[in-house]
């Protein structure tokens, strides 16, 4: 790819990144319109005030009422979106005349932009004296007002009116945990009630209401009925009936899974309703179901059915849900699909263990790119994986802890005219390329880092190389190190070898450049003898066992803010705090857990995905969405998320939160942020060995641990082993 033709690839990322959101076209329905119903609090607002949701053939609203610091001065409002995506909010005034709360409960119109609304008249010492009913237009303007003289619950669990101006409602406190279903003509007379579990009220047909009844039997839902009233004909007539486990076994066969909920009429032949994986259709015994709109393809996770607060059929065929993404509430207005087509779309090849933070990315990013996805797989053979990536085959991007990274190079599409081509270099820490470098070139990029540093019991202690350290280990009376995941006397041995190490070109093992090495010599004796003082390390006991002298060090792993500012409350009070040895010093070491590489012989639109995925896990977007509102989250590469993750903290630390917050350090923004600044100066990127010779130090350190070998066959199998390695690299 000449550099002409990657200017004009990286030209249209940046179109993409900035291009409004339109739903792909892979299923029977697809959203037109998907925005948040947000939340919106009037100035002076107390805490308290439910908001509930009224769908409607126009749209969703959000009703609450506003309580402040007088009654006089509350209000009953509501605002939403309109089918057109719009927002819109209104006060309600049923009655002008009335200061303070105008409404307490209300629901849509079956099948028009009107409303009804209730509310309890209360007198001074607020006790009900009376129950209004009203109708509202379009605007929530009253249309008309109707007295109630009917003994009921106070708190509603349902409200809906029908086409021909009844209201229908449901409400608990019925009697034997059961909930009440009354239908009141306009002018407020009963003309139906029955007792049941009712769990909604929902549109059906042309301007009817029908009520979701739940059939149980031992505390288990047997059978969930939709059923209406016939007020014509004076009889109850039942329009669907739909057994849990027909559903469950006609989808994925699995019983276990959650109910289906939200069933809905959308014809007199079909019905909707949600599911763990998606929005189905079904007869009305709950057979014959297929798939309308799968919430993976369309960037939507669903852990829990429970997030779908509500399916609307609209008169135009259109069908409207409600659903939460566990940060907002979203409105989706599904219509048919004119013409299906197939997503462009890559695999990300990774190890199990960062699977679900590649699907999270993945499904994000597919409901922001609407015509590609990414695939996440992580069920390849490495040595099958390295056979195709070799042939110029297999996945497109890769997570390099799967198969190894540096001694690959050949394999990885060079990153440095994207990441500049695309801006991100000025948005991102310099560190944050030095975990991608393999020489001079960005091979791969990652999204988020932790530090590791070591804490000695001598706060003098500024600095060691590695035979400093191993000077000091030598001097020690006692165990070498301590740590909070420690068990009992820990044999950590091999956290000792692995200590010596930085990598091929920073070890205290061997110089790479002038083939020479230690094992098998005195300096090599050494180092297994000291290992002996890792053989039985206790436990840190919250660093109780090294201030009491009772080790040497103790590794420390600072991921987020809450590991920052404990690390700085440590070196205040007295605790000598320094990275670990290198061949140059003490330097604290900077570890990505997620590092992907993209493949080079990957085709030109392949690489224009991939490089839309890699730019979104890169983006303020993907960063605030993944790391910044969890104390402990790594620290993200992009530079301006720190601040937002000290006032996350902040926020969850202070005085008003309970006390088992309040036992956090508190932040210190200013010396937070320089000991931040200080340890990204005075750090590096820990490196392994390239995973060749790592397996054969894994071998053949953990044959010597075993008791397998004994010294002085380590040192001889070491040094012809990594001789033979480096050779075979030349």
């Amino acid at each position: 790819m000449s550099l002409s033709s990657q200017e004009a690839l990286f030209s249209e990322i940046l179109e993409e990144d900035n291009a409004e959101w339109r739903d792909n076209s892979v299923d029977d329905l697809q959203a037109v319109v998907y925005v948040p119903v947000k939340e919106v609090r009037a100035e002076g607002e107390q805490n308290g005030g439910r908001s509930t949701y009224v769908m409607f053939e126009g749209g969703v609203a959000r009703f609450k009422n506003h309580l402040l610091s007088s009654y006089k001065m509350n209000w009953s409002g509501v605002n939403g979106v309109t089918t057109s995506g719009e927002e819109f909010s209104a006060k309600i005034m049923t009655n002008p005349d009335v200061e303070g709360l105008q409404i307490d409960y209300l629901g849509p119109v079956s099948g028009e932009n009107r409303f009804v609304a209730y509310r309890n008249e209360r007198d001074e010492d607020y006790n009900v004296k009376g129950r209004w009913f009203y109708e509202l237009d379009e605007s929530f303007r009253k249309l008309r007002e109707t007295y109630v003289d009917v003994p009921m619950a106070n708190d509603l669990t349902a409200l809906m009116g029908d086409g021909d101006g009844n209201v229908h409602l449901t409400y608990h406190g019925a009697g034997n945990d059961k909930y009440k279903y009354l239908i009141l003509s306009k002018d407020g007379e009963v003309l139906f009630e029955t007792l049941g579990y009712f769990a909604g009220l929902c549109s059906y047909g042309e301007g009817r209401v029908a009520v979701w009844e739940e059939i149980i039997s031992e505390n288990v839902v047997e059978e969930i009925r939709l059923f209406a009233y016939d007020l014509t004909g004076g009889k109850r007539e039942e329009i669907g009936a739909f057994r849990p486990a027909t559903i469950r076994k006609e989808t994925n066969g699995n019983e276990a899974m959650p109910l289906p909920i939200c069933i809905t009429p959308i014809s007199d032949q079909e019905f909707a309703w949600c599911g763990q994986e998606g929005l189905y259709f079904c007869n009305a015994r709950g057979e014959e179901t297929r798939m309308v709109y799968c919430w993976a393809n369309h960037g939507m996770t669903m852990p829990s059915v429970s997030r779908i607060h509500g399916i609307l059929a609209r008169k135009d065929g259109s069908v409207a849900l409600l659903y939460h993404d566990g940060s907002a509430l979203n409105y989706l207005l599904l219509q048919p699909t004119p013409e299906k087509k197939e997503l462009a779309t890559i695999t990300l090849a990774t190890v199990s263990y960062n699977r679900d933070a590649f699907v999270s990315a993945a499904t994000l990013f597919n409901k922001k790119y609407s015509d590609c996805r990414i695939e996440i797989r992580d069920d390849y053979d490495e040595t099958s994986l390295l056979t195709q990536l070799g042939a110029g085959t297999g996945p497109v991007l890769v997570d390099t802890a799967l198969i190894g990274f540096e001694e690959l190079e050949k394999l990885w599409q060079p990153l440095d005219d994207f990441l500049a081509g695309t801006g991100l270099a000025d948005e991102l820490y310099p560190q944050a390329f030095e975990f991608g470098k393999i020489g001079d070139k960005t091979c791969a990029v990652a999204t988020s880092f932790i530090i590791r540093a070591l804490a000695t019991g001598d706060p003098g202690r500024t600095d060691w190389d590695y035979d400093a350290f191993l000077a000091c280990v030598e001097a020690f009376d006692g165990p070498t190190f301590t740590g909070q995941t420690y068990e009992g006397n820990t044999d950590a041995r091999e956290n000792f070898f692995g200590i010596l190490t930085r990598g091929l070109e920073d070890n205290a093992y061997f110089d790479a450049q002038k083939d020479e090495n230690l094992f098998g010599t005195p300096a090599f004796e050494r180092i297994l003898r000291l290992s002996e003082k890792s053989r039985n390390c206790p436990r840190a006991e919250a660093g109780k066992t090294l201030k009491n002298g009772e080790a040497m060090c103790e590794f420390l792993t600072v991921s987020g803010p809450q590991g920052l500012i404990n690390l700085r409350v440590r070196k205040e009070s007295g605790e000598g705090v320094l990275g670990l040895p290198t061949k140059n010093g003490a330097r604290y070491l900077l570890l990505t857990t997620r590092r992907i590489a993209l493949r080079s012989t990957a085709t030109q639109e392949e690489k224009k995905i991939a490089y839309l995925f890699l730019r979104f896990l890169l983006s303020r977007e993907y960063a605030e969405a993944s790391v910044k509102l969890t104390t402990y989250a790594p620290f993200s590469v992009r530079k301006d998320v720190l601040e937002e993750q000290f006032d996350y903290y902040e926020s969850i630390t202070s005085d008003d939160v309970p006390m088992t917050q309040n036992d956090a350090p508190k932040l210190e923004r200013e010396k937070d942020r320089a000991l931040f600044e200080e340890i990204l100066q005075n750090s590096m990127i820990d490196k392994s060995f390239p995973t060749g010779l790592q397996q054969v130090f894994n071998q053949e350190v953990g044959d010597y641990l075993a008791g397998r070998i004994n010294g002085e066959t380590l040192g001889e199998h070491l040094r012809s082993r990594t001789h033979l390695y480096l050779e075979e690299q030349k």
